[in-house]
């Protein structure tokens, strides 16, 4: 049996950090899923994710696939420019 799903079994209230990994993993299984999709509304949803400040997709960012960060990077180029000159002046 899985670990994690065991430990969840264990414990009748899971913690706040717990559901919150579960659901960032959630998310980015789907989206990792759906980035390179031919349907339309799972393109849509996928750009939606792609579109959010980048401090809302921050939480998922170690679950999502190369191709997704890398879409990320293009679509807030200006965002991590800045950051990263931020962080080379310091």
């Amino acid at each position: 049996m899985n670990q994690e799903l065991e430990l969840i079994q264990e414990n009748s209230e899971p913690s706040k950090e717990d559901v919150e990994r579960i659901k960032n993993r959630l998310i980015s299984i789907g989206l990792n899923s759906v980035i390179s999709s031919y349907s339309s509304e799972e393109k849509q949803v996928a750009e939606d994710f792609l579109q959010l400040k980048l401090s809302d997709v921050a939480p998922c960012w170690s679950f999502l696939s190369p191709t997704v960060k890398i879409r990320l990077i293009d679509l807030h180029e200006e965002e991590f420019l800045t950051w990263l000159s931020s962080a080379r002046n310091k």
